[in-house]
């Protein structure tokens, strides 16, 4: 019952970030091209999706937070699981043992019915929000990393960035000094304590301004 963490779709499709990030014209000239072509460096690079995820703070934060949750989630519908199983085997022992009337039977069963539809109606919407939970910190991880990596780009200058993850890889077969994981895992997690530090993150990782202020 235990809410699995996997990377979603979009994390395992291939992409490729624009160094320019300009919206494309509706109609290209000869000069036009001729100027983009003199204007590209050839230089590419890419990130291997996996490792960078892996090994980046905020993800490290916000899925021990959600494992947590759903820690407890599971505790908490076992324990009701539990409950109600017994008081099952209680009320039929009793029925077996003619202790209770057949309008009283009916009655109960007809309790542990309802609680039991409860119980599964309780555990649907639980797991469906920590679903949504789970997209949402993907969503909000990715969107960091996307954001860092264009602010890169306008020093760094690549005309292309790709991706490279375990089930799709745009990058078949890439020169090791092509791959910059290593200096974006780094440089994400400097900027990661640096934000934590003064506080912007507050709102995403569920810290309480108030009692930090206490503090």
């Amino acid at each position: 019952m235990k809410l699995k963490f996997i990377l979603p779709l979009f994390f395992a499709s291939a992409i490729a970030f624009s160094c320019k990030n300009e919206p494309a014209a509706t109609t290209v000239s000869k000069n036009d091209s001729t100027a983009v072509k003199a204007a590209l460096s050839g230089k590419i690079a890419f990130v291997n999706n996996d490792t960078l995820i892996n090994n980046y703070k905020l993800f490290k934060e916000l899925s021990a937070k959600l494992e947590s949750k759903s820690d407890k989630v599971s505790q908490e519908l076992e324990s009701k699981s539990r409950s109600l199983q017994s008081r099952a085997n209680q009320f039929q022992e009793k029925i077996n043992k003619g202790l209770v009337t057949r309008a009283q039977a009916e009655e109960q069963g007809m309790k542990l019915q309802n609680e039991q539809q409860y119980l599964l109606d309780y555990r649907n919407k639980v797991l469906g929000e920590l679903e949504e939970e789970q997209a949402v910190m993907y969503n909000n991880i990715w969107n960091n990393i996307i954001e860092y990596l264009n602010e890169y780009n306008k020093t760094h200058k690549y005309d292309l960035i790709l991706n490279q993850n375990s089930a799709t890889n745009t990058v078949l077969v890439g020169n090791p000094a092509m791959d910059i994981t290593a200096d974006i895992v780094e440089a994400l997690n400097k900027k990661f304590d640096e934000d934590k530090a003064a506080g912007k993150l507050n709102d995403l990782l569920g810290i309480d301004d108030k009692a930090k202020a206490k503090k």
